[in-house]
């Protein structure tokens, strides 16, 4: 573990440090927000004709501000989608109906417009903000709804052919996760495709021992970091850091959907990317 691992390993033991150390943080995030909050409207970006989010929401998806990386992430995304369900089979210019769960402020889903008019596509998330702003700037795109923190989705059973899923199994604990994986099959179609992220051992190489202990014993660990109004990302506090081994998603996932391949780093060069079919 790194000087800066361990380091701050300790200050979560120390509860004073820790409050200390979010307080810094969190008034240095508002200068900062503030600040890039009055560049954006002062002379506001646009990208292929679309316009970009606010830094705030740039923020809650990606911890950053700036724009282009905003955007290189998004793109390096939807490219990894492509070529994954392309491995698994799927040709993505012919399929007919598309969801982005957890879709935040468009940034993979601005990088796939519909390939033809039969092609529909979709965004969920819980984040009221983010879904306003999709359903104002990116409704050439797709049709954005707002979500709940549990089940059920306002979609029909086996409504959709794909589905992707970034950055949201990496951030919730195992009840939360079952409860989705069951209602994410639900509403794919047989035969349909589950793409989704997960942090595996790259992520997992600065867990403290009890973690990396438990990762050996269970496969999942789910860390709670800051909470309350110190949270910089602005989400729920269960919204937190989830970490999955590949012998537990092959395993435990399979009730929900069958995994088809696992690509270590397959997610820009971070997350391991995951490609399951719902049996048919």
């Amino acid at each position: 573990m790194s000087f800066v691992a361990q380091s701050l390993a300790f200050v979560r033991t120390q509860p004073f440090l820790y409050r200390l150390l979010g307080i810094t943080r969190f008034a240095v995030f508002r200068t900062e927000l503030a600040y890039r909050n009055w560049r954006h409207h002062r002379r506001p970006s646009t990208d292929q004709g679309l316009p970009l989010p606010p830094p705030g929401l740039r923020f809650r998806v990606g911890g950053s501000f700036d724009g282009d990386t905003f955007l290189r992430i998004g793109a390096d995304c939807a490219t990894a989608i492509k070529d994954a369900v392309a491995a698994a089979g799927m040709d993505l210019a012919k399929t007919r109906t598309i969801l982005d769960f957890s879709c935040g402020c468009g940034r993979v889903i601005r990088h796939l417009p519909p390939s033809s008019g039969d092609q529909v596509m979709h965004g969920a998330d819980i984040d009221a903000v983010a879904i306003a702003w999709c359903q104002e700037h990116l409704s050439g795109v797709a049709e954005f709804r707002r979500t709940t923190i549990e089940p059920p989705l306002p979609y029909a059973t086996g409504q959709f052919d794909l589905i992707y899923v970034v950055s949201l199994f990496t951030h919730i604990d195992e009840h939360l996760q079952d409860l989705w994986l069951a209602e994410l099959s639900r509403i794919l179609a047989p035969g349909g495709l589950l793409v989704a992220t997960i942090h595996g051992r790259f992520s997992q190489r600065h867990l403290p021992a009890q973690d990396k202990a438990r990762m050996v014993d269970h496969g999942f660990v789910y860390q709670v970091g800051q909470t309350g109004k110190l949270k910089l990302d602005g989400l729920p506090d269960y919204y937190q850091a989830a970490y999955h081994s590949e012998a537990y998603v092959r395993s435990h996932w399979r009730t929900y959907v069958e995994p088809v391949l696992v690509r270590e780093r397959g997610m820009n060069n971070d997350q391991d990317l995951v490609v399951l079919r719902k049996r048919a």
